[in-house]
């Protein structure tokens, strides 16, 4: 037997919502700017810290899988980030489409980038360069995941848990074209390990720090 809907509930909603004070565009905007630029600003100290190896890439190789990368990147976080027009935020089905694919995406391209200069993967890493660019990647992405949660927090009423999980994903590809940059070591394995995993462990994060956070707030 389903649970039965006080006939007023409606009347009560709209009460709550008219008594709340709602901020104006010009407020949202500004601390959204206030975020991303404190998230940017984040991650360019970072990568001022690790700097740039270029190893045996050539820059075409460099300039290629970073466009490609920063494409993936940026669909990802429209994607997971925006709210496509609805008070509801996203779909689902399009939630789960920007975590399943977004991992996959960025190895795509880099394999297709390999096919084309296949020498720039020959170098394979070792357990601490694995390690260590993990370790880059994750604080690379810091900035972008905690802007983009910051912003996002009480506005998802139907899938917070999903909506995190996509901006973890999207934050994870945002710190990928950074550490592509940085790092001499281009061979798939090193790439999957530590450029490509913390994608899918931030998008694990998102999902838990979102069922928190995200969620549209209730009196009670």
């Amino acid at each position: 037997m389903s649970a039965s809907v006080p006939p007023n509930l409606k009347t009560r909603v709209l009460d709550a919502m008219s008594k709340a004070p709602s901020p104006d565009r010009a407020a949202v905007r500004a601390r959204a700017l206030r975020a991303w630029g404190f998230g940017v600003a984040f991650s360019m100290i970072v990568f001022a810290a690790v700097g740039v190896s270029l190893g045996q890439r050539p820059l075409p190789f460099i300039a290629a899988t970073a466009a490609g990368w920063a494409l993936v990147a940026g669909v990802a976080t429209y994607g997971a980030y925006g709210r496509g027009g609805s008070m509801l935020g996203r779909s689902r089905p399009l939630l789960v489409l920007v975590v399943a694919l977004t991992a996959p995406a960025l190895v795509a391209w880099l394999f297709a980038c390999l096919s084309v200069w296949p020498g720039a993967g020959v170098e394979p890493g070792t357990a601490l360069v694995n390690l260590a660019c993990f370790s880059a990647t994750m604080g690379l992405s810091v900035g972008p995941l905690v802007a983009m949660l910051y912003i996002r927090r009480g506005t998802d009423p139907v899938h917070p848990r999903m909506q995190g999980a996509a901006i973890g994903a999207a934050a994870g590809a945002l710190g990928g074209v950074l550490i592509d940059v940085h790092c001499a070591v281009a061979h798939p394995t090193h790439v999957l390990l530590s450029h490509v995993f913390p994608a899918l462990v931030l998008a694990a994060v998102g999902a838990l720090v979102g069922a928190r956070t995200l969620g549209v707030q209730r009196d009670s």
